[in-house]
């Protein structure tokens, strides 16, 4: 142990600086004992110092017990406990979605470790093109959306907290991706819908009628009755001769090698060469589309609309049948996917 003498009243006492520490930032002791010539200070996370007056760093945030045991000679010794509070390094920013599309809304928090709700002034900073949704960029939280795709962006908070007179600066990088669009034609009009997902739950946006010379010819040409799947060439004969079914019409998941065929009893899935063929939709079916890009397939049922679900990527083409509603159009004939344009 490290040695200081004196001939005064042994007493035992200690204070810490910054005030308001945080993990990884070095805390040093301040010793205010009195005629000890050895130290023992334990910091609470398993680690200890023989020095008279120590620095540390804590790793993790929380609340440590602190203790010193000052001693004069072999006999005599005092000791001291004293709490300290590590904060998070710096704040964090969470938000409300797994991923980030073009014009989907999403929330970013600020997350901090405020043990004494201390007052916490925020202030976010946003790119110039991002729309700006709630009322305040001064809050915890803010709402907004996403214009344009960019492979990264960040998004800042500014804040101070009680009396500090630093403001800490935290970043969140953000990826925005082009929400896939859905195209539809529903009698003589085309429409168009972003999808998005929020909170792991997939929504979509109100139609809008779609305009684009590009969109319509899209659509038109989702009505092409041949496909080839390497050196095999599929037209609806073909694919009728392969599942046995009667066949108005197909696309395939060239990832996957799976069939998704609208038949005259629903709409099935099997396997390129046939096999495993399993029932998606049991109903009248009039139009669909396999997009690999969102990993879904959407068909449309006359009288009730377009649903769409998760690609099957099994073997035997069993799945978990987990279908959500698009839109209830009454009368849809093609379906298409745009992940890139708008």
């Amino acid at each position: 142990m490290a040695s200081l003498s004196g001939c005064k009243d042994l007493t035992c006492d200690f204070g810490y600086s910054p005030q308001e520490p945080r993990a990884g930032e070095k805390v040093t002791f301040i010793n205010r004992c009195t005629g000890a010539d050895s130290y023992d200070w334990s910091f609470g996370d398993n680690i200890s110092s023989d020095a008279a007056a120590p620095s540390h760093i804590y790793r993790k945030p929380g609340t440590y017990t602190v203790r010193l045991m000052v001693y004069r000679g072999k006999v005599q010794k005092r000791s001291r406990s004293m709490q300290i509070t590590i904060l998070d390094t710096i704040p964090t920013i969470a938000m409300d979605t797994d991923s980030i599309y073009t014009f989907a809304p999403v929330t970013f928090t600020a997350k901090i470790y405020n043990p004494w709700k201390k007052e916490v002034t925020y202030q976010w900073q946003l790119d110039e093109k991002t729309v700006l949704m709630s009322n305040r960029l001064d809050s915890s939280s803010v709402k907004c959306y996403f214009q344009f795709p960019k492979e990264k962006q960040s998004i800042s908070l500014h804040l101070t907290m009680g009396n500090l007179d630093t403001t800490m600066v935290c970043t969140k990088p953000v990826y925005i991706q082009s929400a896939p669009v859905v195209l539809y034609k529903s009698g003589d009009a085309a429409y168009m819908q972003r999808y998005y997902t929020m909170q792991r739950e997939r929504k979509y946006q109100q139609s809008e009628i779609a305009t684009n010379a590009q969109d319509l010819a899209l659509l038109d040409a989702e009505q092409d009755t041949v496909a080839q799947y390497g050196d095999t060439v599929l037209t609806i004969s073909k694919v009728a001769q392969l599942t046995g079914l009667s066949v108005q019409g197909f696309q395939i998941d060239r990832v996957a090698g799976k069939l998704y065929v609208r038949a005259s009893n629903g709409l099935y899935v099997a396997n390129v060469n046939g096999s495993c063929l399993k029932s998606i939709d049991a109903q009248t079916i009039s139009a669909i589309k396999v997009d690999a890009f969102s990993n879904r397939i959407y068909w449309a049922v006359p009288t009730w609309g377009l649903y769409e679900m998760r690609l099957v990527q099994t073997r035997d083409n069993s799945f978990e049948r987990e279908v959500y509603l698009v839109n209830d159009a009454e009368e849809i004939s093609a379906i298409a996917v745009n992940p890139i344009k708008h």
